[in-house]
């Protein structure tokens, strides 16, 4: 019985020991992972704001921007990672592009719908306050969907760690992908234990960041839901 129990106290040990000694390994895998998330997160809002700009202002190009959406939602695009490798090489951008393509639907649906969804009568008053399409888009519109946005985002969020591993295990030359496939090759589930385990933990940060930034701009933007419902 003794025996037993000390059998799985060191069970218990093991990813702590495993952290201890490929502790350097590990944080350089780590900070690989987050510069991809954050890449890609950067590149799929461009990606989606310039779909929703030209959606918006071009309602003709709608049908053909929604149709590329729903391919690049659809096809798992982390199997693009070996035909970018022999166009860009083994760089970060194999593994940066297919998340931000896939990160792209739910950012450039949520924000498209958002902006539509406010209200007729504000802007008309606004319009005629004399206010151009740039202060109507990022002043008025903008905050009105910021619900929707984030909405989008926390899908993204959900989405950015996995298609960063997906593509790391592809592509990549580094991350936490290629640490997990590596020590899968070698049969070492304490490795894999210690490196699923960050991307969850990752993952939790990441959707807990965005929460956090959600609550701070609905608090900042409260006055326009304030001026909607005095005008109605």
């Amino acid at each position: 019985m003794e025996e037993l129990c000390h059998r799985k106290r060191g069970d218990c040990m093991e990813p702590i020991s495993f952290i201890y000694e490929m502790g350097e390994q590990l944080l350089f895998h780590l900070c690989v992972t987050l510069a991809e998330v954050a890449a890609a997160f950067f590149f799929g809002v461009l990606f989606s704001l310039t779909a929703v700009l030209c959606m918006h202002f071009l309602p003709k190009t709608k049908r053909y921007i929604e149709s590329v959406l729903v391919f690049f939602q659809a096809v798992p695009l982390f199997i693009l990672s070996p035909l970018l490798i022999l166009v860009f090489g083994f760089t970060h951008f194999v593994v940066i592009l297919p998340t931000a393509l896939m990160l792209t639907f739910p950012l450039a649906i949520a924000l498209y719908k958002g902006i539509e969804s406010t209200p007729s009568s504000f802007i008309r008053y606004h319009r005629a306050l004399g206010l151009n399409w740039f202060h109507m888009f990022f002043h008025i519109r903008l905050p009105f969907a910021l619900p929707a946005v984030f909405s989008g985002i926390r899908v993204a969020a959900s989405a950015a760690t996995l298609g960063v591993l997906a593509s790391e295990w592809a592509g990549g030359q580094s991350g936490l992908g290629v640490f997990i496939q590596e020590m899968r090759r070698n049969y070492d589930l304490t490795g894999v234990f210690v490196g699923i385990s960050i991307t969850f933990i990752l993952s939790a940060l990441l959707y807990g960041a965005i929460a956090c930034l959600e609550q701070y701009f609905s608090s900042r933007f409260s006055f326009v839901s304030q001026h909607s419902n005095s005008m109605e």
